[in-house]
């Protein structure tokens, strides 16, 4: 059986009390005699935050998860936060993961009731609890006073962790593509575009693309974080079998699995299409700064690019020169007579899971 959260009600103070006493038998734990009280476990309980812990028929432990009114600045961005106060786990499950194991499920319940980030103190000597939080993936934001003592501030991005959908973009997708795209001109030499396309020249593109190729989105959490497309890579047909490929993804969640399930589902595509060849044109330097990491030929190495050719200093922006590289990966082999690419996006995104 899973983990279960149970919800406690006025009638259960004194069994709630009964947990985090026996939780609070460890070293380290900074728990007094008397806190948490029946007072707090009441107004815990009233404010439906108080959740007791289950699995096939044992109490694991306590936890109060949900919203809190809590004056100490977190400088992390949330929109709706929610707090873990008081988690515990009863002596004798401790020490088999099962702390791991309840603190990703009291997550993930917290991501489904719409929260966005994750806040909570640890007491500074509390090692096991530092350990837990950090290794699960919390951020520390510093120490803080509180409570007489100082506790460590821990902060959890819950949209790190929420599922990926690939879906045909749209032109009313134009707003969002336009944004994560102006943040690449704008600050990187990763497009060599001094200035980004409207609004309405987005919307074109993506309109003129779908004509024949695919242009997907990466939405997570209901935002469009990512975008991929396709162009010819000549005009010439010989080259019908040939496709550039472009990428972006929103900077902050680059590295997240954003880039891979756009890239993913967008090779579905093309071999349901007939497409044998990929070539990405992607900026280089060999000397690193704040405008080019070399991230992006990482990353096509990584799925399976390989560099063909390479052109230097033949791209000029932010009063430095850089290079460029073509990057390919063979979706399929080269044959004697290839079959015409004749299917368009239309006919085969059906067939990939795509609207």
């Amino acid at each position: 059986m899973a983990i279960e959260f149970e919800k406690l009600n006025s009638l259960q103070v004194a069994d709630a009390l009964l947990i985090y006493r026996a939780c609070a038998t460890y070293e380290s734990c900074h728990w007094s005699g008397d806190y948490p009280n029946a007072q707090i476990v009441a107004e815990d309980i009233a404010l439906e935050r108080l959740y007791r812990v289950w699995e096939n028929g044992q109490i694991l432990g306590i936890a109060a998860m949900g919203n809190f009114d809590i004056p100490v600045p977190f400088d992390d961005g949330a929109k709706n936060p929610a707090w873990i106060f008081r988690f515990g786990i009863l002596p004798e499950h401790r020490g088999k993961g099962t702390a791991k194991r309840v603190l990703a499920c009291g997550l993930d319940m917290l991501r489904q009731k719409g929260h966005d980030f994750v806040r909570l103190f640890v007491y500074e000597e509390n090692l096991p609890a530092k350990h837990l939080y950090q290794n699960a993936g919390f951020t520390s934001l510093g120490v803080t006073w509180a409570r007489d003592d100082y506790y460590l501030r821990l902060v959890y991005d819950l949209q790190q962790d929420a599922p990926i959908t690939i879906r045909t973009a749209t032109v009313s997708d134009a707003p969002a593509l336009q944004a994560i795209y102006a943040t690449y001109v704008e600050n990187t030499a990763i497009t060599f575009a001094y200035a980004p396309p409207t609004v309405e020249q987005m919307g074109e593109k993506v309109e003129k693309t779908l004509e024949k190729y695919p242009y997907l989105v990466a939405e997570q959490n209901g935002q469009i974080v990512g975008y991929c497309y396709v162009s010819p890579f000549h005009g010439r047909e010989a080259y019908d079998w040939d496709c550039e490929t472009s990428i972006y993804v929103r900077r902050d969640l680059r590295a997240k699995g954003v880039g891979r399930a756009l890239y993913e589902k967008l090779e579905e595509v093309l071999l349901a299409q007939g497409i044998f060849n990929l070539y990405a044109c992607i900026a280089v330097t060999d000397t690193p700064d704040a405008h080019l990491t070399n991230a992006s030929e990482a990353f096509h190495a990584h799925l399976g690019y390989e560099t063909v050719a390479r052109f230097d200093a033949c791209g000029y922006k932010f009063d430095r020169w850089y290079d460029m590289i073509w990057m390919q990966k063979r979706l399929l082999s080269p044959i004697p007579t290839p079959p015409p690419v004749r299917k368009s996006f239309a006919q085969v995104k059906a067939q990939c899971g795509l609207d």
